[in-house]
Formats: C-alpha cells, sequence, structure tokens
C-alpha cells in the first residue's frame, strides 16, 4: 500500500513490478491421494494401500495376504473395498483413489455396471460394498492410472510377495526365483 501525496488515509496505487502488489496465495490441496493394488498369483492374493496427506507425506500403508480362488479382478475389487475402509476409518472427506485396473475403476464409476462371470455373485457383492462406502466420504475420485503411476502400492504387494516367498522356503530362495515375473523391485517411499 502507498500513501499518496501526503494524505492521511491511504489510497491504493499499484506500482508496476513493485512489492506492494498483492499477493495471490497459493492454493492449498486438500485432497489426499490413496493408492490399491492387488497381485493374484497361484490362489495367492497380496493386496497393498498407501494413503498420502495433501503434502504427499506418508500417512498410511499396508500389505495384506490373502488366499482364495478367483482371479485378479477378485483381487483388485477387494483392495480397492478395503482402501476404501481405511480412508472413512482415518476420517479423510477429499480423497483421490487409484487403481491400475481399469476393469475395477470402470465398474465402480458406472452405476449399473454388473459383473457377468462365474465369480459374479462375490465381485457384484463387493462392488455393492464399495458404492455402499463411497458416500462416505464427502468427495471422492476413482482414477484409473497406469501401473507406473501407482508405483507406490505395486511396490509394496512386490516387495511382501517376494518376503512371503522367502520365508516359503525357510529364507533359502534366489532372489530372482522370488520375485518371478515380479521385476524392478523397487520401494518409493
Amino acid at each position: 500500500m502507498v500513501y499518496e501525496g501526503g494524505a492521511t488515509t491511504p489510497s491504493l496505487v499499484y506500482v508496476k513490478g513493485g512489492s506492494d502488489l498483492p499477493k495471490k496465495k497459493k492454493k492449498v490441496s486438500k485432497t489426499y491421494k490413496a493408492y490399491c493394488d492387488a497381485s493374484f498369483k497361484e490362489g495367492q492374493v497380496i493386496l497393498s494401500m498407501v494413503v498420502l496427506s495433501p503434502r504427499d507425506k506418508l500417512m498410511y500403508q499396508t500389505t495384506e495376504k490373502h488366499t482364495f480362488e478367483g482371479g485378479s479382478t477378485r483381487a483388485e475389487l477387494m483392495a480397492m473395498r478395503n482402501l476404501l475402509k481405511h480412508i472413512v476409518r482415518l476420517n479423510i472427506q477429499d480423497a483421490i483413489v487409484i487403481s491400475d485396473s481399469q476393469q475395477v475403476v470402470r465398474a465402480v464409476n458406472t452405476p449399473d455396471w454388473q459383473f457377468k462371470s462365474e465369480q459374479q455373485k462375490v465381485l457384484n457383492a463387493m462392488l455393492q460394498t464399495i458404492r455402499e462406502t463411497i458416500p462416505l466420504v464427502r468427495k471422492i475420485r476413482i482414477e484409473h492410472r497406469m501401473r507406473e503411476e501407482n508405483g507406490l502400492a505395486d511396490s509394496l504387494c512386490r516387495l511382501r510377495r517376494q518376503d512371503v516367498a522367502v520365508r516359503k522356503h525357510g529364507g533359502k530362495v534366489d532372489a530372482k526365483q522370488a520375485a518371478t515375473s515380479e521385476s524392478n523391485i523397487s520401494l518409493l517411499i
């Protein structure tokens, strides 16, 4: 603010390039980023979930191991369902949920989507649970991203699968053998 010509009350005069120009406040995002992934192999399922704060600080991460017959779609649905439950439990009200499963994201985002397969009863029940959980979060988006952009959750899945393989063989297993089809294991956190 500049006082003009000896006046006792200020009048706004903007000087080009001057430091008195009003500054725009940088808008700080309040959106949490939540990532989920699943790895299905030989009836064994590894789920991973990661939640980052609006400032990209790690808020929550977990992996879960399950055993069931089904497939990768069931595993990815289970990962999203469990992640949404964690988001509600953490009382997060503004979130982007990211999955690398295009089919699951499409199913969740399409209101009348129904699975039609031999597993349809289980898949549609999980889909219904997800749809019932979504309104518990004030602002939420479910987005598909490629595996490379879902690296946090993907890395956790890979590391957990490697750990499970190592334990299964009494700690004596070649890393290549443990990570079969799970190359380039890296932890991004």
